[in-house]
């Protein structure tokens, strides 16, 4: 019996546990949804699921979408994402683009996208704008959208339709029967297996339209309802050509096929369903019934001739509706059951039966709820329950306990219990062990009372007990006193071993927390440090499996274990702290099943097998089930019908597929042949995106194809997932990867926002997939692309002109630097071409001298032109010298070397020599080719000025004429005629060098006056 209540936001849960009729599938379980938790106003008008599974909820103050978590609410005027005309909504649709169509009082159609949640008008053929101005009257009772695409709006003129193969409105008005033209008011439209449109009009029958809209019978409920009464509310075709009609006096139905008038639907044992107001009607596909929503009678099921199986309403004591005028029913597409539409709020059934069933223990004195340890039961019915205040006896289904006396009314606790043979139990407790003759209204003795040699247990706190042979047990007990116990009736001895660590063939721990036998019948000690085996012919504990500091792979990750299975090719051992550990076998290596993998708690009290490969464990945090071969993992919950989630260590027990666990709060038991899990499958979804930038949000919305574009500067988004599935929705797992980068599902566990920050500029594909609490995951993958615009300093434009750019700059730097070798280069080509000239003839020059000398030895005139020649070769290799030194390359240098030149020649012809310079710009930098030509045009002009000019002074000035340099050079000596005469070799080589440095060069002379040379860059 499903009896705990969950409250979520926006949800109120609970389970109970009705008949749902004589035939069918039970229906258990409610949600609601009132209006202080969900809707702006709670009158449930009309109810629609769309494709994804998103249920939409029309009511008197606006528009509303539940996922199963959550409640979103859109109101008339702007909502940010799109503007809804009209407060009231009467009814919703859908096509087969998504799109909803929303039919609302006073506000005409309104057309969404439910995927973008804005108004879709761009992407059809036609605008709601268009086809409101077509309608008669902007309040739109009714919608539908016919197979054929046909849109068929319902108000009080009339009907009007539109094609949107064609685009045509056509509006259809007053339906001329019975003299009732007063009134055409359209309140229902359904469509036939012909592909008729049936549609029912308030105060004047029903109507059948062929393809073409032309009528083709009427059927006039006049017989039956009179005239102040004749009111028709809702309507219904179903399978067969079978329509069904909501009055406010009762239901009628109409056979197509027949053409027979319409006919009430009477239940006499129960109902008189004649005069009771109807405002809707539904199928229910799994039992093929009709539910009809009454205005003051809450819900009826029928079968197909009419007869009541079932009534819900509301009673002081079961609030199943939270009211009993109902005014919308929906049918859950994945015939999960059925969502209620109120006058107070929504309400949801579910379909299936209980899977787990519970009873809880209560001291009889104070009526306190006991924590339960040891079961046992031989027939599933007697049930003994062990607790901290003593043994009780549970007879199943009704739950009847009764308290089991313990002698000198002892309220000791009961920890293990155990058939030695027939006719004897034995019973471990917190102070020693009991036993009776009988486990059905058991009379317990101490033990110790016909076993002497048991005595010793008296003092102990005993937990687990195990089966030798029908003569011979084991006994766990706890403590540092504890150790284990084994006792053989017949022989009437008992022996007791402890931990010793000085021998390795020792107990391995005195904290017995289990007793099991493995696959080749050894027997297996669970303690406090881990697992040993204990060989009873010889007495002597193998240290089979402990915690160590060692690879995880070899041992438990925890050393407590309070359960274990030993399989032959595997063990599965639950621990206290470590969750689930593996043994592999033979290979004897360890994998882990824990919390990280979705177990529910890391605390495992009890294990069994299941069906198949399937375990069963009961945790601190509820019950887990274990799928070995695919992984699969589900866990249940008091949200599941559990009637705990805390279990205790030694409080399980199985027989013949029914498995008890025991709690804090009682006990929960099932069969594992009703454990089908559902097979529905999810669907996930990306219920909004939203931009993050700062502190504020701004909602984005994705293109048609799922494409988002952002910017580089503003690359932080949120994404609201969501997966409507309505059964434990709060247990719904959220899974994404991000590709290229993340190939990898990510678990993104039951919270259902996503914040991706920071996406690098590209593309990003976000895939989404849920799974539910049965392990199923979604039918459907997700996706969103979000492309990250790429910032101009990574654009490949850019990047391209960067390269472009850098490697000019190289080229450059290459070209100056070959540009430099070259003129280097020439430069020492020109020295060396001036050493070869210069010195080359200035050493033969001494050679010959020297020859002459030592033919004339009385000749001194030889030695002196040795002398000088040798002065001139020293000259010219310390010019050449000098024209290398990087550290004279100064205008500034270069007429301090011509004055080291020009005055010794000076002063030995009284000539005055004259250098300036402007003091601001002396220190102008010279090339090595420049210092050179200018150096020697210097010392040309000097030597001709001595030798031919005759004149007394020299004078060579540097200045500046505005930013270019010039070097003027003057004598006072006889000068010459320089028109008409060819320019000898001297004058001619002094302008090639000056050109060769960027210089123009002019000379001015004549007969009397001088000359005069000027250099200017």
């Amino acid at each position: 019996m499903r009896n705990p209540v969950l409250i979520l936001p926006f949800l109120f849960l609970s389970f109970f546990f009705f008949p749902a009729g004589s035939a069918g599938q039970l229906l258990s379980g409610y949600q609601k949804h009132t209006y202080l938790t969900d809707f702006p106003q709670n009158s449930v008008q009309t109810l629609f699921q769309d494709y994804a599974g998103y249920i939409w909820i029309g009511t008197e103050g606006g528009l509303n979408c539940y996922d199963g978590r959550q409640v979103i609410s859109y109101k008339e005027g702007d909502n940010g994402n799109f503007k809804l005309e009209g407060k009231a909504i009467n009814q919703i649709t859908g096509d087969k683009n998504h799109h909803l169509w929303i039919a609302t009082k006073k506000g005409g159609i309104n057309i969404i996208d439910p995927w973008a949640g804005m108004a879709v008008n761009e992407k059809l053929a036609i605008t709601s704008a268009e086809i409101n101005k077509k309608l008669p009257v902007h309040d739109v009772e009714c919608i539908r959208i016919l197979r054929n695409g046909k849109v068929v709006i319902g108000t009080d003129p009339g009907l009007t339709v539109y094609d949107p193969a064609t685009g045509k409105i056509t509006v259809l008005r007053y339906f001329e029967y019975n003299n009732r033209k007063d009134s055409s008011f359209v309140v229902g439209i359904a469509e036939d297996d012909r592909g008729n449109c049936i549609v029912s009009s308030s105060n004047n029958g029903v109507f059948v339209f062929d393809r073409e809209f032309r009528i083709t019978r009427h059927y006039s409920l006049e017989k039956w309802l009179p005239a102040e009464e004749y009111m028709l509310l809702g309507l219904l075709s179903l399978p067969g050509n079978i329509i069904y009609i909501a009055t406010i006096r009762g239901l009628y139905k109409i056979d197509l096929n027949t053409g027979e008038e319409a006919k009430p639907l009477q239940d006499a044992l129960q109902y008189d369903l004649q005069s009771a107001r109807f405002n809707c009607l539904m199928y229910d596909p799994v039992n093929k019934h009709i539910i009809a929503g009454s205005d003051a009678n809450g819900v009826f099921t029928l079968d197909a001739d009419g007869k009541i199986i079932d009534h819900l309403f509301d009673t002081k004591t079961r609030q199943y509706l939270h009211s009993n005028t109902v005014l919308s029913l929906l049918a859950d597409k994945n015939n999960l059951g059925y969502w209620v539409g109120t006058r107070n709020g929504l309400t949801k059934f579910f379909r299936g039966e209980d899977k787990f069933f519970s009873y809880q223990v209560s001291d009889p004195l104070d009526g306190v709820t006991l924590p339960v340890y040891p079961i046992y039961t031989e027939d599933n019915i007697h049930l003994l329950t062990g607790t901290n205040r003593g043994l009780f006896e549970t007879v199943l289904p009704d739950g009847n306990t009764i308290t089991v006396p313990v002698p000198e009314n002892k309220r000791v606790r009961f920890n293990s219990i155990l058939r030695m043979h027939a006719g004897f139990y034995v019973y471990a407790t917190a102070e020693g062990l009991y036993y009776s003759n009988s486990y059905i209204t058991p009379k317990l003795k101490r033990l110790s009372g016909i076993a002497p040699e048991l005595k010793f247990c008296d003092e102990f706190a005993l937990l687990t007990l195990l089966k030798i042979s029908d003569d011979e047990i084991l006994i766990g007990a706890r403590g540092t006193n504890g150790g284990l116990i084994r006792w053989n009736k017949q022989k009437k001895k008992a022996w007791r071993f402890l931990e010793d660590k000085s021998n390795p063939d020792s107990l391995l721990n005195n904290t017995i927390n289990f007793l099991t036998r493995g696959a080749a019948g050894e027997f297996l000690v669970c303690t406090n440090q881990g697992i040993c085996e204990f060989d009873t012919s010889r007495s002597v504990f193998t240290r089979r499996w402990v915690s160590q500091e060692e690879p995880r792979n070899k041992f438990l990750n925890y050393p407590q274990v309070n359960a274990l299975i030993a399989e032959k090719n595997r063990w599965w051992i639950g621990t206290y702290g470590g969750g689930l550990n593996i043994r592999e076998m033979p290979a004897e290596k360890f994998s882990y099943i824990n919390k990280t993998n979705g177990l529910a708690n890391n605390d495992i009290y009890a294990i069994y097998r299941g069906d198949g490969d399937a375990l069963w464990m009961s945790t601190n945090m509820g019950l887990t089930e274990f799928h070995s071969s695919s992984g699969l993992i589900r866990n249940y919950d008091r949200t599941d019908g559990l009637i705990n989630n805390e279990y205790n260590r030694t409080s399980s027990f199985t027989l013949r597929d029914t498995i008890y666990f025991g709690g804090i709060s009682g006990v929960c038991y099932f069969n594992l042949r009703n454990m089908n899990p559902d097979t529905i499958a999810p669907t996930a979804e990306i219920r909004s995106v939203t931009l993050l930038s700062g502190l504020n949000e701004k909602p984005l919305f994705p293109d048609s194809l799922g494409r988002l574009n952002i910017s580089y500067k503003e690359n932080t988004i949120k994404l609201a997932l969501s997966s409507p599935f309505y059964i434990n929705p709060g247990k719904t797992v959220f899974f994404y990867r991000i590709l290229p980068s993340l190939d990898n599902w990510v678990s993104n566990g039951t919270s259902n926002e996503l914040i991706l920050s920071q996406l690098s500029p590209g593309e990003h594909r976000v895939e989404v997939r849920t799974r539910n609490g049965d392990g199923i995951y979604s039918r459907n993958i997700k996706v969103l692309t979000i492309i990250v615009s790429t910032p101009w300093y990574q654009s490949v434009l850019f990047r391209t002109g960067l390269i472009l750019f850098f490697s000019g700059l190289i080229f450059l730097f290459f070209r100056l630097r070959i540009q430099q070798f070259r003129k280097e280069g020439k430069i020492r080509n020109q020295i060396a071409a001036d050493l070869h000239d210069d010195l080359g003839s200035t050493l033969n020059s001494v050679k010959v001298y020297a020859n002459l000398a030592q033919l004339e030895k009385e000749n001194p005139m030889h030695l002196e032109k040795v002398k000088e020649s040798t002065q001139d070769a020293l000259h010219g290799i310390r010019d050449i010298i000098w024209i290398l030194d990087d550290k004279k390359d100064t205008v500034h240098d270069v007429l301090n070397r011509i004055r080291q030149f020009a005055e010794p020649l000076c002063a030995g012809r009284n000539i005055r020599l004259q250098l300036q310079e402007e003091s601001s710009e002396q220190n102008l930098r010279l090339k090595k080719e420049e210092k050179r030509n200018l150096y020697l045009v210097m010392k040309e002009f000097i030597n001709n000025s001595i030798k031919y000019a005759d004149c007394r002074m020299i004078s060579i000035q540097f200045r500046w004429q505005g930013k270019s340099p010039v070097f003027d050079m003057q004598d006072d000596g006889k000068g010459f005629e320089i028109a008409g005469k060819t320019e000898g070799h001297g004058i001619r080589n002094m302008r090639n060098r000056a050109g060769y440095s960027g210089y123009t060069m002019e000379m001015i002379s004549s007969p009397g006056n001088g000359t005069r040379l000027t250099l200017r860059k």
